[in-house]
C-alpha cells in the first residue's frame, strides 16, 4: 500500500524540530547556570566552582551529548526512510492520490444527494398515500351520503303516498239553482240565510248582519254565533245539520271564506260534496267585504 511521502516528511521534520529545540534549551540552561555561578562571588574567576555545580555541568554535558547522538540517529533514519519512499513511490503518485481524494469527495457528495432525494421520494410517497386514504374516506362518505339520501327520498315518497290523496281540479258549470250564502271567518261557519215555514230563504240575522258604508251594504258574520269548524272533520255531523234545511235539488251553496279560515274550509267542503250539494267558493282577504248584490256570475258552481 502506497502512502504520500509529504505527510511522512512533515512528521520527521516536526520530530527534528523538537529535538533541536530541546538541545538548544539544554545548552541555554547550562550556559545560564555557569554564568550565575561565576557571578555569585567576586572570587568566582579565581575560585573553582563547587563540586555540586561541577557535577551538574558534567551531567548536562552528558545529556547534551546524548541529545546530539539521538539527533544524528534520527537524521540518518529520516534520510534512510526518505530514500526507501523514493524507491517505492512512482512519479505522479501524489497527483493520483489527490485525484482519488477528489473523486472520493465527489462520490460522497453524490451519495448524500442520493440519500436526500430518496428521503424526498419517501416523503412524497407518504403524502400520496395519505391523499389516497383521504380520497377513499371521502368516497366512502359520499357513498354513505348517497345511500342516506336515497333512503330519505324513499321514506319521503312513502310519506307523501300516505299523506297525499288524489285530487282533481274542480270544473265549473252553470246552474239554475238558488244560491244559499254562507260565511267563514276565524274558523267559524255562519249562515247568511235560513228557511222559513213556507220554504223561502230569509236573512239569518242571528249569524250575519248587514252594515252600510260609502260604497253600499256589506255583510259581516257574527262569529260568536257561528259553528266552530274542526279542521280534522270531527264535527262533520254539525255541518250536515246546518245544511239539512236546504234541498240539494233546488239550492247550491255559495260560501265566502276569509284567509284565516282556508284550513277549516276543507272539512266543510267535504261535507258539502258528500251531501250532494254543488258549491261556489269565494275567497276573501282579511280586509275584503262581502257586498250584497255584487256577486259576479252567481250561477257558476263546482
Amino acid at each position: 500500500m502506497k502512502r504520500s511521502n509529504n505527510s511522512q516528511g512533515d512528521s520527521l521534520d516536526l520530530l527534528l524540530d523538537t529535538i533541536c529545540n530541546t538541545f538548544g534549551g539544554v545548552l541555554f540552561i547550562s550556559l545560564l547556570v555557569v554564568i550565575l555561578l561565576n557571578m555569585t562571588s567576586k572570587t568566582a574567576s579565581v575560585t573553582p566552582p563547587p563540586q555540586a555545580s561541577h557535577e551538574t555541568l558534567v551531567e548536562q554535558e552528558e545529556q547534551l551529548q546524548e541529545s546530539r547522538q539521538r539527533l544524528e540517529t534520527m537524521t540518518k533514519a529520516l534520510e534512510q526512510q526518505q530514500r526507501s519512499i523514493d524507491k517505492f513511490v512512482e512519479p505522479g503518485t501524489e497527483e493520483l492520490v489527490r485525484e482519488q481524494r477528489r473523486q472520493q469527495a465527489a462520490h460522497t457528495a453524490l451519495s448524500e444527494e442520493q440519500i436526500e432525494r430518496t428521503q424526498q421520494i419517501g416523503q412524497a410517497q407518504i403524502e400520496i398515500n395519505e391523499t389516497a386514504q383521504r380520497m377513499q374516506t371521502l368516497s366512502q362518505s359520499i357513498a354513505a351520503a348517497r345511500q342516506q339520501l336515497n333512503s330519505v327520498e324513499e321514506e319521503l315518497g312513502q310519506e307523501v303516498a300516505v299523506r297525499s290523496r288524489a285530487a282533481k281540479l274542480p270544473k265549473q258549470r252553470r246552474t239554475t239553482k238558488i244560491p244559499v250564502p254562507f260565511l267563514m271567518k276565524q274558523g267559524h261557519l255562519c249562515a247568511y240565510a235560513s228557511m222559513d215555514q213556507s220554504g223561502q230563504l230569509v236573512p239569518n240575522t242571528n249569524e250575519a248582519e248587514v252594515h252600510t258604508d260609502a260604497e253600499g251594504e256589506y255583510v259581516v258574520p257574527r262569529v260568536s254565533n257561528g259553528l266552530k269548524i274542526a279542521s280534522d272533520g270531527s264535527n262533520a255531523q254539525a255541518i250536515r245539520n246546518k245544511l239539512s234545511a236546504f234541498n240539494k235539488e233546488k239550492h247550491f251553496i255559495t260560501i265566502a271564506v276569509w284567509a284565516d279560515s282556508f284550513s277549516e274550509f276543507a272539512a266543510v267542503k267535504d261535507v258539502i260534496v258528500a251531501n250532494g250539494f254543488e258549491y261556489r267558493l269565494a275567497p276573501f282577504s282579511d280586509d275584503d267585504k262581502v257586498r250584497i248584490g255584487t256577486s259576479a256570475d252567481p250561477g257558476m258552481v263546482q
